[in-house]
């Protein structure tokens, strides 16, 4: 086993905030396997949700907006011969870890960012969950290279180290709460192709159904209950930013706005 090893070509995407830490975590993954993300998301599409369609019993919380990539990433991913594989913790957390690594697979982790020293804005403080994109590790010094930003809702991301003991920690206290995807990878390869039918997409509406409840709904809030419509305008807005974005076909059209901020999401 080496001592020390860094996965070379893994950069961080910093042109600007794709819906949260988990997709900020698949690009730099893609772009090293040498696939053009616009590629991939460039069919990306504004979903509406309305779990209310189907149970009346769920209010307003039951509306959503969402990115179609987000939920059917798989879908994606085949269509450039790739997946997306979930893993369960295991005792042996770091040494599998390690273990992707020396194949020069990057790995997702999947954190309580309660336990990471260097995230001053939430650490001993709050529970959040998060992913952290690991390409490296140093035995010796029991550390990992990682792909992280600073705070919550930060558009930059760049290279960081975080030892052993916190990847453990935080991914223990994850797991608790969440089992299937302890750590995760996109591995290339045979992959069956998709069909088109996106599975797990929920109660869909059309975007004219979902403003006029929308707008109703509205009219009966409290104080309380700015935080969902703050949340939903927010993405709305930020998701038809990302798409104007994709369709751009020079990059610098693309890195022209880097101060997109994500105010909406449960993930920092």
């Amino acid at each position: 086993m080496n001592k020390t090893k860094k996965i070379k070509g893994i950069n961080p995407f910093n042109e600007f905030w794709y819906d949260n830490c988990f997709m900020q975590s698949i690009i730099p993954v893609l772009c090293f396997y040498g696939v053009d993300f616009r590629e991939v998301f460039g069919d990306e599409e504004v979903v509406y949700i309305d779990e209310g369609t189907k149970n009346p019993k769920i209010n307003y919380s039951g509306m959503e907006i969402k990115l179609l990539s987000a939920i059917d990433l798989p879908y994606f991913l085949s269509k450039y011969n790739m997946e997306l594989r979930c893993y369960r913790r295991s005792d042996n957390l770091i040494n599998s870890i390690i273990h992707l690594i020396d194949k020069d697979i990057p790995v997702i982790v999947s954190i309580d960012c309660f336990y990471e020293r260097q995230r001053f804005d939430v650490y001993q403080k709050e529970h959040l969950a998060h992913t952290i994109l690991i390409y490296g590790y140093n035995i010796v010094k029991k550390e990992f290279y990682i792909i992280e930003h600073d705070y919550v809702n930060s558009t930059i991301f760049r290279e960081k180290i975080i030892s052993f003991e916190e990847v453990d920690e935080g991914n223990l206290s994850y797991a608790k709460h969440i089992e299937f995807d302890a750590y995760m990878t996109i591995i290339r390869g045979t992959v069956q192709q998709r069909t088109k039918k996106r599975a797990n997409i929920g109660y869909r509406i059309d975007k004219a159904k979902f403003w006029l409840k929308f707008s109703e709904c509205i009219k009966k809030y409290q104080y309380n209950d700015c935080d969902f419509i703050i949340s939903n305008l927010n993405r709305y807005v930020l998701y038809n930013q990302i798409i104007s974005r994709l369709k751009k076909v020079e990059i610098n059209s693309i890195c022209q706005d880097r101060n997109i901020r994500n105010a909406g999401v449960l993930m920092s």
